[in-house]
């Protein structure tokens, strides 16, 4: 599957991890695919683009922080959600990589994190 891809005038790659290797995510939302990886998708809170990860690798529930197959780390930031640019990119991603099928798994990763911060407070 090609690397991440962001809607900023179009849906493109996005810029290498070494330039940008961490990336707040609002409106943001998990989704697994047949084969088993769980991709995110959202609003880069920091350039605005809206983007669907790499494969994510790591998932830390207490910081809310995940990392993809490429080493880029995610914070997310806030509830979950969604947005209809990142929707937008979404379908296309999937449309480039010839997904059909995948599962809304947002619910099960928010319980996660809301069960790591209960824990911890």
């Amino acid at each position: 599957k090609p690397t991440v891809w962001v809607l900023t005038g179009g849906i493109h790659a996005t810029q290498p991890v070494s330039v940008e290797p961490e990336i707040e995510l609002s409106h943001w939302s998990a989704r697994k695919l047949p084969d088993g990886d769980v991709h995110l998708v959202g609003w880069n809170m920091r350039s605005g683009a809206r983007r669907v990860s790499n494969t994510v690798k790591t998932f830390d529930a207490a910081s809310a922080r995940v990392t993809t197959s490429t080493g880029r780390r995610y914070f997310l930031r806030g509830a979950p959600g969604s947005d209809p640019d990142a929707e937008y990119v979404w379908n296309g991603w999937r449309h480039i990589n010839h997904i059909e099928a995948w599962e809304d798994v947002t619910d099960s990763v928010w319980t996660q994190i809301e069960a790591a911060r209960s824990f911890r407070d």
